[in-house]
């Protein structure tokens, strides 16, 4: 798996400085293209990481840490302990769900009921930018039932009857990942 992340790395990096150079009358010194190389690897490894995840969890099926398939929910009923690294750092005093949406046809629905016990909860959503856009859980939404509506960024349809909030993600690839404590 180290390699195929070499391999994809380089490949972004070559068409990152490629473009440029094929430019007509435009050369780079390599001190240049070794700026220009490290910039875009700063600015692709947040992506490629958490596509990274994405595969290994959504996608590659005999993956020692596969999950569940896009659009489907799972949940781990144990407690996590150091060896698993599927997440960074997980808490080993809160179970957790994750689900990989594919908004690119539609927007997906997620429903959470009511919370009586006032036990902490949370769906953590985050776009392939790694970028964390909305949360859903006890401190932001409360503890009343809720269903919320997650949209990329071509949708252009209405919102159906019976939404609670409405969540726009600038990709089309979002990872929910929920804690139960």
């Amino acid at each position: 798996m180290r390699r195929l992340q070499i391999v994809v790395s380089l490949s972004i990096l070559m068409l990152l400085l490629g473009l440029p150079a094929c430019q007509k009358g435009i050369d780079l010194t390599p001190e240049e293209a070794k700026a220009i190389s490290s910039e875009a690897y700063i600015f692709a490894y947040p992506m490629l990481e958490n596509y990274k995840t994405m595969f290994m969890s959504a996608v590659w099926k005999e993956s020692p840490v596969y999950d569940a398939p896009f659009n489907q929910m799972s949940h781990k009923s144990t407690l996590l302990g150091p060896e698993f690294t599927a997440v960074v750092r997980p808490n080993n005093d809160t179970f957790y769900s994750m689900l990989w949406m594919d908004l690119r046809a539609e927007p997906m629905i997620l429903k959470v009921p009511a919370i009586t016990n006032k036990r902490y909860y949370s769906f953590q959503l985050i776009d392939l930018y790694t970028h964390n856009f909305a949360y859903i859980g006890t401190r932001t939404t409360g503890f009343a039932a809720g269903t919320y509506m997650i949209a990329g960024p071509n949708w252009t349809g209405g919102t159906p009857a019976g939404i609670d909030g409405v969540f726009a993600s600038e990709g089309n690839l979002v990872m929910a990942l929920g804690r139960t404590r």
